[in-house]
């Protein structure tokens, strides 16, 4: 199991990072929090506010046999653009990936990645998340990147539910969100992904069935949160 994961750890990581780095909606002031969830009884309803700063960390418990560390670590000018920076990595700094961010009032952006040895570019920017959002909500994204600039790609997304689960970090009320990845000209190689996302902390728990090296399954541990 180990190994499998090793080998395709670069394909695959850009992709379950995807919505570790989502936008937070705000619902208190606070400069840096510490803590678990306090459990949300009803469906929010998040139109907009505040990001993750600088500071905000994500430690995920990665197939029961490892963790995965995720954290922001400032900002870049990328692609002529000002992004946030996420550096995920495994134990001991091994697997170090980037990941850039764009957030505006009409969501949140993937646009590009830095592999360790080389930085790819998503064109248009990969769509995360639309604002506002709710259970029903669906969206679709048609982009290239610009390690294959002559093959198109395309993401399908659909809030489903919003439920309560139980993680290693304890007990977290979450939209449960659907994504189809897959190339334009090969619609039945596609990586199904489930996210299960809380607007007061980030990403919960992911589920990825990958093509090449099986299914991938991380849970929240810990987190240290900067609004």
């Amino acid at each position: 199991m180990k190994k499998r994961i090793n080998v395709g750890i670069k394909q695959v990581l850009p992709v379950l990072l995807a919505v570790v780095v989502v936008a937070v909606f705000v619902f208190w002031s606070v400069q840096s929090i510490k803590k678990r969830a306090t459990p949300v009884q009803e469906e929010p309803r998040p139109t907009k506010g505040e990001i993750f700063k600088p500071g905000t960390k994500w430690v995920y418990l990665f197939n029961n046999a490892t963790t995965l560390t995720v954290e922001i670590t400032g900002f870049k000018k990328f692609n002529k653009r000002q992004a946030l920076v996420y550096r995920s990595h495994f134990p001991d700094d091994q697997g170090v990936l980037k990941l850039y961010e764009l957030h505006d009032e009409n969501g949140l952006f993937i646009i590009g990645t830095d592999l360790g040895d080389s930085e790819v570019v998503y064109e248009p920017p990969l769509t995360i998340l639309k604002y506002p959002f709710k259970i029903g909500d669906n969206w679709k994204n048609t982009y290239t990147r610009s390690d294959r600039p002559d093959q198109k790609f395309i993401s399908e997304s659909k809030i489903t539910s919003y439920q309560e689960i139980v993680v290693p970090a304890g007990r977290f009320f979450c939209y449960r969100i659907e994504h189809l990845t897959y190339p334009a000209d090969n619609p039945e190689n596609q990586q199904a992904t489930t996210d299960w996302y809380s607007p007061q902390v980030g990403l919960v728990r992911q589920i990825n069935n990958n093509p090449e090296i099986g299914v991938i399954v991380r849970e929240l541990s810990t987190f240290t949160l900067n609004y």
